[in-house]
């Protein structure tokens, strides 16, 4: 539970939060409703300033820095 937490806690927080979100609603939604309602979430992700942090960590093989912006 300790590691699932790190994970969470370094993960980025927008991204976290929309996670959230998508459990909060796609237990109560057949599955291809869900996955266009995720979807819908996840896209303006695309935009932010953590996105473009991930891949550039991804390239640089580090650690991101995410900041939710």
């Amino acid at each position: 539970a300790l590691a699932l937490a790190g994970q969470i806690r370094d993960a980025a927080p927008l991204a976290v939060r929309a996670v959230k979100q998508v459990l909060d609603f796609a237990l109560d939604l057949p599955l291809p409703q869900a996955l266009e309602r995720a979807e819908t979430l996840r896209r303006p992700l695309d935009t932010t300033r953590d996105y473009t942090e991930g891949l550039a960590a991804f390239a640089a093989r580090r650690k991101p820095r995410f900041t939710g912006q």
